[in-house]
């Protein structure tokens, strides 16, 4: 998720960029309307948190002078109801604003060139050859050959030994680099 920062103060910039680096278009309108309302709404409470907070004060110096708190005490138990009211709502908003910004890609790295996919990216030096791993494509291709669908009859028995063998078992042994199915393994190991 890209800093909110950004959707607050560069949304036009950051909105230009993931458009030239991305091709992704973000709803500016639906942003700044959001945020605006997000505004509006936190300074509106923390107007209702200060009057709050005032209005407790004036209630704690009256009751100290003896005088009658019942009006002030009726106001600020208004002011909470509208407080929590709008607490709610910036809450609401602060979700809306998180939902909006997580459908957002991030940005890439200046250093990344520019392009559509990774196709668009030059290779700029490799170091030393790539390994080849002769045992996992093995199994890759049992396993690409019993998803489709086909898969060569299972061998009668283990090739190390005599007993019989399913190819499930035949490819955990493969995956293990050993001769010999599990079956056989256990079955030798429990003898």
């Amino acid at each position: 998720m890209l800093d909110p920062v950004l959707f607050r103060t560069k949304l036009a910039e950051t909105a230009a960029l993931l458009l030239t680096k991305r091709g992704f278009v973000i709803d500016v309108a639906a942003f700044e309307a959001v945020e605006a309302e997000r505004k509006r709404i936190q300074t509106r409470t923390q107007e209702l948190q200060n009057l709050r907070n005032t209005r407790s004060k004036a209630i704690g110096i009256a009751k100290s002078k003896g005088e009658d708190t019942s009006a002030l005490m009726a106001e600020v138990a208004s002011i909470g109801d509208e407080l929590k009211a709008s607490e709610q709502r910036q809450a609401e908003l602060l979700a809306e604003i998180e939902t909006l910004a997580l459908n957002v890609p991030n940005l890439p790295h200046e250093s990344v060139p520019l392009g559509s996919d990774e196709l668009g990216n030059v290779e700029q030096h490799r170091r030393g050859t790539p390994r080849q791993f002769a045992l996992h494509q093995r199994i890759m291709s049992i396993w690409a050959r019993a998803k489709a669908g086909w898969m060569p009859k299972p061998p009668r028995s283990c090739p190390a030994h005599d007993l019989p063998c399913c190819a499930v078992n035949l490819l955990a042994c493969i995956a293990r680099s050993r001769n010999s199915c599990w079956t056989c393994t256990r079955r030798n190991t429990a003898t």
